[in-house]
């Protein structure tokens, strides 16, 4: 049911000549940054924006990292098996800033959340109704809207090096009418970014829905 103006980016075929690299965690539901990064790049072609390299951001890696299917199951084989997870910082000059309701937001350090026992939180900060990320070296016009769930923060850091402004709207939790905040703030591009279980779960779709009420 896509219209001229929705354009679907198909990632798999990339995915496919990378399948042998770590683009998914072992012991947790996410894919790792390097999948979201291959995203990332055939969402730029997509777009019609310049992909940054990966060697444009400042790598740091969290080592020991067990995730969300070792922690429902506590199987052994996971807990002997553990992930690792690489945060990528951008080098550009930024400022980000958190939002409960879209409206007010409080500015934080950095993109993402420095505490290593946070785990796969560690990426924006987790899950919050809404984040703006301003590049502060990229006068480009380009304002995204990333409306996603978990899967989308992974790949927020990356999409900042690419437009002038990043929103991030949690549709889960995001109080607000997503086409009035878009208008409000100039958005030019909107990517909607979900997992498969976002895509065909009633109760995920009723909360996107509510973004358009």
């Amino acid at each position: 049911h896509y219209t001229s103006e929705v354009k679907p980016v198909n990632i798999y075929s990339t995915f496919a000549q990378h399948k042998e690299e770590y683009l998914y965690f072992n012991t947790d539901t996410h894919w790792a940054p390097l999948g979201a990064y291959y995203a990332y790049t055939v969402f730029c072609e997509t777009a019609g924006v310049p992909a940054a390299e990966l060697e444009e951001f400042q790598k740091t890696t969290v080592e020991g990292f067990t995730g969300y299917l070792y922690s429902m199951s506590e199987e052994s084989c996971l807990a002997e098996h553990p992930d690792h997870i690489d945060l990528y910082e951008p080098t550009f000059s930024y400022t980000a800033a958190l939002s409960q309701d879209g409206v007010s937001f409080t500015e934080v350090e950095t993109i993402n959340y420095p505490e290593e026992e946070a785990g796969y939180a560690m990426f924006i900060w987790g899950d919050n109704p809404c984040m703006r990320i301003v590049n502060e070296e990229n006068h480009s016009g380009r304002k995204l809207a990333l409306v996603k769930d978990s899967y989308g923060n992974a790949i927020a850091p990356f999409l900042a090096s690419s437009f002038e402004e990043v929103h991030v709207i949690d549709f889960r939790s995001f109080p607000g009418n997503l086409p009035e905040y878009c208008r409000e703030n100039g958005i030019t591009d909107v990517l909607f970014l979900n997992n498969v279980m976002s895509a065909n779960t009633y109760f995920q779709i009723e909360s996107m829905n509510g973004l358009f009420e």
